[in-house]
């Protein structure tokens, strides 16, 4: 029996979007900044635990990581949550449009009505 990768990968999306705090920080940019920019700082602080820093410590190092990362990945999510945000609009809108005049429908089946002026 083979295994679907796609269905698998979405299953778990699935399952870790129901989780509250996953689900509040991934629908917030600046939540989900941040996340990303601790989660690089504890990979920094992971890889360069034996190094040997003599003017500044590494816990000062992986704070200046984590500042610099989370402004730069809040400005990617920022975007990113821009340009989903406008598409989504963009669809929206042109599915009311068609909805509103018909399109797609023959529209000979309407009486034209003439109102007469007042």
């Amino acid at each position: 029996m083979p295994v679907n990768i796609g269905e698998v990968i979405t299953g778990a999306g699935d399952r870790i979007s129901k989780n509250g705090f996953i689900s509040t920080t991934m629908r917030n940019p600046i939540y989900t900044a941040l996340l990303i920019a601790v989660v690089i700082g504890l990979l920094a602080i992971w890889v360069f635990r034996d190094v040997e820093t003599y003017d500044e410590s590494l816990w000062f190092l992986a704070l200046r990581l984590i500042a610099y990362s989370s402004l730069i990945s809040m400005g990617i999510v920022f975007l990113h949550d821009k340009s989903i945000t406008d598409d989504l609009r963009g669809e929206l809108h042109s599915d009311s449009v068609s909805e509103i005049l018909g399109e797609g429908e023959s529209n000979t089946d309407f009486i034209p009505v003439v109102i007469p002026p007042p």
